[in-house]
């Protein structure tokens, strides 16, 4: 039987070019001292922006959204490329 594959994380890449992950602790920055300070206040922005954007909730749905689903949803959204994905076997 294969082995699946869930993924666990994602990367992403705004149009200004920060780049955020996503993975199950949340949202962050990604090589936030790479970045000035006002490219910083611009990027905590975004990240706010995301962190707010969640996807519509089905009531009858018995678990939350997963990673990739809120991932897509805010990339759409926010017009963020996604740059990378992490997966795990099970």
């Amino acid at each position: 039987m294969p082995k699946r594959r869930v993924i666990t994380a994602m990367e992403f890449v705004s149009p200004e070019g920060f780049r955020f992950a996503l993975d199950p602790d949340g949202w962050r920055i990604v090589k936030p001292r790479n970045l000035g300070e006002t490219q910083i206040q611009d990027a905590r922005v975004i990240l706010a922006r995301a962190e707010d954007c969640q996807p519509p909730v089905d009531p009858l749905a018995s678990a939350p959204p997963t990673v990739q689903e809120l991932g897509e949803y805010v990339a759409k959204r926010l017009n963020l490329r996604i740059n990378h994905h992490d997966f795990t076997q099970r």
